[in-house]
């Protein structure tokens, strides 16, 4: 049995946050054939885009071109549904907009403060009053997520200004300012604490000891 191409397996991580779906199927030939996958109107949708990935070093360069159109193809027909659904256009500008300030509108439109905090540390990272879509890409990300975790906090708390982070970028792809999030494949590990809890053996025995703080016990 082929592997399947290396290209392949970013779908995953291409496909979150999304309602249609990129998948890709291998035929009897052991090419890889593109299609969208997604329901509208209750009824399951597919939509063969006629791409095909090869999967050899010969076709790598065609490979790639494939796929990134078909991201563009699945981008432009999740826009078309949320139109569809809401009746509000989403247009795309054709000059690069400015990140900070959508950053900025995002963080303010969620409950959480952790994407106020994350806006804000990512202003103070880029040092200047604006910086182009087309500027936000993995190695800005990488740079990005170094610099939260240089701060003087917790790790847990930096994977959650990061986190922050990633959600705009899918934002952003999904307005069709930008094809596909530069920080998907980036995060922040930590180390879960584990919380060590009393049996209810240990709790009466607890409740038995005496105390001379009884509010501090009670």
């Amino acid at each position: 049995m082929t592997e399947k191409p290396e290209i392949l397996k970013n779908i995953p991580i291409d496909n979150r946050s999304y309602k249609i779906k990129l998948r890709a199927r291998k035929n009897r030939t052991d090419v890889w054939r593109l299609y969208l996958d997604y329901y509208e109107n209750g009824k399951r949708q597919i939509q063969n885009l006629n791409l095909h990935i090869s999967g050899t070093s010969r076709t790598k360069s065609k490979d790639q071109e494939n796929y990134r159109v078909a991201l563009a193809i699945r981008n432009k027909k999740e826009r078309e549904l949320i139109e569809k659904k809401t009746g509000i256009l989403i247009t795309k500008n054709d000059k690069p907009d400015d990140f900070l300030h959508f950053f900025k509108n995002f963080a303010e439109s969620k409950p959480d403060r952790n994407y106020l905090i994350s806006s804000d540390h990512f202003n103070d990272f880029i040092g200047k009053a604006q910086i182009d879509f087309s500027k936000v890409d993995y190695q800005l990300s990488e740079k990005f997520k170094n610099y939260l975790l240089a701060m003087d906090v917790t790790p847990y708390t930096a994977q959650h200004y990061f986190a922050a982070y990633k959600a705009c970028l899918n934002q952003a792809v999904k307005l069709g300012k930008i094809e596909k999030n530069p920080a998907g494949e980036l995060s922040i590990k930590y180390e879960r604490r584990s919380i060590e809890r009393l049996t209810a053996v240990e709790l009466e025995k607890l409740k038995s000891t005496d105390c001379r703080f009884q509010n501090i016990k009670n």
